[in-house]
């Protein structure tokens, strides 16, 4: 087993300073992408994602009643019909 010295290790913790590494910085770096993606499909003037949107979260979730489990299906739903709807015309202009 390879052990660090002090010296070693102080090397280690200031490169981590510059340049981030392991899950945590993982999760941020997905956490942008991700941001950027779903910010290029928002409307004009309507809230934006933060890449924090998109990264795991340590907090307890919270409860949902069945009325707002039921409206994010719905919301769904709406997305993907529109999406399949998009699709559709998009192949018929291309016939």
């Amino acid at each position: 087993m390879h052990s660090l010295d002090s010296y070693e290790l102080t090397e280690w913790m200031a490169y981590y300073q510059l340049e981030p590494f392991g899950m945590e910085a993982d999760n941020w770096r997905m956490g942008k992408i991700c941001a950027t993606i779903a910010n290029c499909h928002v409307k004009k003037g309507a809230k934006t994602f933060r890449p924090e949107d998109f990264m795991p979260s340590s907090k307890e979730p919270q409860e949902q009643t069945w009325e707002q489990q039921l409206k994010f299906c719905q919301m769904l739903e709406k997305a993907f019909k529109n999406d399949n709807a998009k699709a559709k015309k998009s192949k018929a202009g291309k016939k």
